[in-house]
């Protein structure tokens, strides 16, 4: 789905690059003033941040795409609905549109997609109760023996438990690996999937 390629968020990824050589700068500066253990430590400091930005823009430009496909398959006959942080993508076989709505009230009718995703949307309503309901909302509008989604960064263990309370089958969450660390194994991807019982 092209939502899931390109720098929806560079904030943190450009901090990091001007961190890097912030710190770049710094650890010349050690060196030429004579304080080598300052110069040292800048310059582990900047080959860490180096790295961290590395891996926020793998995941950003590729890794998460590629996931993605990978959780998805091929989907040609697939209603997708995609809950965004500001719209909301729907993908019904090769056609594909965009809407606004309020993922804790979606306007859609009960059942009415396959699949149901969402790559750190949630993570922008800030209250328990209402992630809950966006939780539910995303299993009300799935089909029977369809599937929902959920990538977070923070609060996957709270999505688990409404998926299992709303009765979803083969409910799990697991670590997305690699390629959807924001910076490292610190700021990894969870992924929290349940099917909704025939």
């Amino acid at each position: 789905m092209r939502r899931h390629r390109g720098f929806d968020a560079p904030g943190p990824f450009l901090g990091l690059v001007l961190g890097t050589f912030v710190l770049v700068a710094l650890a010349v500066a050690g060196f030429s003033t004579g304080a080598a253990p300052a110069g040292v430590a800048f310059l582990a400091g900047a080959l860490y941040t180096a790295l961290s930005a590395a891996s926020y823009g793998y995941t950003m430009g590729w890794g998460r795409a590629r996931v993605w496909a990978e959780l998805l398959g091929p989907g040609g006959g697939e209603s997708v609905l995609e809950l965004g942080r500001r719209s909301l993508l729907v993908r019904a076989g090769s056609a594909s549109g965009a809407a606004v709505g309020d993922l804790r009230d979606l306007p859609f009718a009960d059942g009415s997609f396959e699949v149901v995703i969402s790559s750190l949307a949630l993570r922008d309503l800030r209250d328990a109760e209402g992630r809950a309901r966006a939780v539910a909302e995303a299993f009300r509008v799935v089909r029977p023996g369809g599937r929902v989604l959920l990538a977070e960064v923070q609060g996957s263990e709270a999505d688990e438990e409404v998926l299992r309370g709303l009765g979803g089958a083969d409910v799990r969450r697991r670590n997305l690996g690699w390629r959807f660390w924001y910076g490292g194994p610190w700021f990894a991807t969870w992924l929290v999937e349940a099917r909704k019982p025939s």
